[in-house]
């Protein structure tokens, strides 16, 4: 197993417990994940999506405004937008939303049984769903 398969794992379990336990995802988790990116990009020459990363990142921004996501959310998505192979964005898209909808029917109901924070920590679906669609590419070396 590539060293750079083993390191977007170990950062995914940061981000997802870090987000789990603070409902945070800090600065520094996301310059870990703009590293990596970089190194994805010069090992796989992947392309970079930045007109569709942008136009997450403004989407983004605007759920962030009305309170439907945490800014470290959009940071994230955005970063892993640029380097998510192109054919594969909407699937990301859509698989993070599954999952997130998943945790979130979690949470609503142990909110009403036992009275945990209400808010969902969508780093883990952004995570999950990057590990499911882009690590298979990665060990088939895209």
């Amino acid at each position: 197993m590539q060293i750079t398969t083993i390191l977007w794992f170990l950062v995914s379990v940061w981000i997802v417990c870090t987000d789990i336990s603070h409902r945070l995802i800090s600065n520094i988790q996301i310059l870990s994940v703009i590293i990596l990116g970089i190194l994805c990009f010069f090992q796989y020459g992947l392309d970079i999506n930045t007109w569709t990363s942008l136009g997450i990142f403004l989407i983004g921004f605007l759920l962030w405004h009305f309170g439907f996501l945490g800014a470290g959310d959009v940071k994230l998505l955005s970063i892993l937008s640029l380097i998510m192979p192109y054919h594969l964005i909407l699937s990301f898209l859509f698989l993070t939303s599954l999952i997130g909808a998943g945790i979130g029917i979690i949470i609503w109901i142990l909110w009403h049984l036992f009275g945990i924070n209400r808010t969902v920590p969508y780093g883990i679906a952004i995570m999950s769903s990057f590990l499911l669609l882009f690590l298979p590419k990665m060990i088939q070396k895209i």
